[in-house]
């Protein structure tokens, strides 16, 4: 039974009833679909990595990624964050210059850049009271064949800061987070998740002080910051939409939302066609079994591109995967190489980067 069947079925019951809100939750949960195999060209995956790239961000022909996260258990991490050259395809842990990694967890997920300045996100889950955004610099090269280095300039913490996930980087030191969960303890997140509750928040940082530009979302997830129309896409997880807010700074002002029927993670923004490229959860319910037995279990992947029309959103799906091929996929972004097809890229939490060209969307 496909999802608008069971939405159909759904609609005999009496709102406010058992048999409606069994229904409703059903839809919640997910368990009314199914994933069917789509690529848009040859796959495969890069070799070189072991624990996983959580999210992606491309600056100046190197893709910088995070992996070795563990959001379960922060002090399990092997947290580091790896550097891609595209022209040698090599991939080496980047150097943190001045970073004290065996002082501190370093268990890095969500990753922006502003110009030269490099931001990630560290959940700790209950390791520390609450997370934190490392800020650092990222060192020129003497030529495009050096691996950069990356030189730690500031972490930004605050009590309100209970469960982040993504992070756009909008200045130097300015930057919006999701605040995915406000509770610590991973019963109470779950909780937050698996009811939709709306305990989530958007944190704005000013360079000086933490403040809470939205409250009342439900799991936001992945953040994307177009420039040149200031405006913020929020990715909601338990709601399945991406919000479109206009941004000006502390204040933020929702203009837009775009239905997924989908849960959204990690958003990238195309700055030069605005699109956006959404990796998304399709099965909440068989997600939930891998997160408790990731080596034992697969649950589907799923790739969406957004495009602004004139008066609607396109929504084309790239690429999707029951997941024995890559599971749980967390983010994507879209590179370009010499004398080859446009290459899209989707990694997850544990086992690397998927490269498929796209040829055939």
């Amino acid at each position: 039974m496909d999802f608008f069947r069971v939405s159909f079925f759904c609609s005999f019951f009496r709102p406010k009833t058992v048999s409606y809100f069994f229904c409703q939750f059903i839809c919640f949960l997910d368990l009314n679909k199914r994933v069917y195999n789509h690529v848009p060209g040859e796959c495969s995956h890069i070799h070189g990595i072991e624990t996983g790239a959580g999210d992606m961000e491309f600056f100046d022909s190197t893709v910088f990624f995070t992996s070795g996260t563990d959001l379960n258990n922060a002090t399990n991490s092997s947290g580091a964050i790896f550097a891609w050259k595209l022209e040698g395809r090599e991939i080496v842990k980047t150097e943190l210059i001045g970073f004290k990694e065996d002082s501190q967890l370093f268990n890095p997920f969500g990753i922006s850049t502003f110009m030269n300045i490099l931001m990630v996100t560290n959940p700790l889950n209950g390791n520390s009271s609450y997370d934190r955004v490392d800020i650092f610099h990222i060192l020129p090269t003497k030529t495009r064949a050096t691996f950069p280095k990356i030189k730690f300039i500031k972490s930004v913490s605050a009590d309100v800061m209970t469960g982040i996930r993504g992070i756009a980087a909008i200045g130097k030191e300015q930057f919006y987070v999701a605040n995915t969960f406000k509770f610590r303890s991973k019963w109470a997140k779950d909780a937050e998740w698996l009811l939709g509750l709306n305990t989530g928040a958007i944190l704005y940082f000013n360079g000086k002080k933490i403040e809470i530009a939205v409250k009342d979302i439900s799991t936001p997830t992945g953040l994307a910051y177009d420039r040149h129309k200031r405006q913020l896409f929020v990715g909601s997880y338990s709601a399945q939409k991406i919000y479109v807010y206009r941004a000006n700074f502390g204040n933020l002002t929702k203009v837009n939302e775009i239905n997924l029927q989908v849960s959204p993670y990690f958003i990238s923004l195309d700055p030069i066609t605005a699109s956006l490229l959404v990796a998304v959860q399709p099965l909440k319910f068989r997600n939930i079994i891998y997160e408790t037995r990731p080596w034992n279990y697969f649950t589907p992947s799923q790739i969406l591109q957004i495009k602004k029309l004139k008066s609607k959103w396109s929504i084309t799906q790239l690429y999707a995967n029951d997941g024995a091929t890559i599971s749980a996929a967390t983010t994507a972004l879209t590179i370009f190489l010499p004398e080859k097809p446009p290459q899209l890229l989707i990694g997850n939490l544990r086992t690397g980067i998927l490269s498929c060209d796209l040829t055939s969307v």
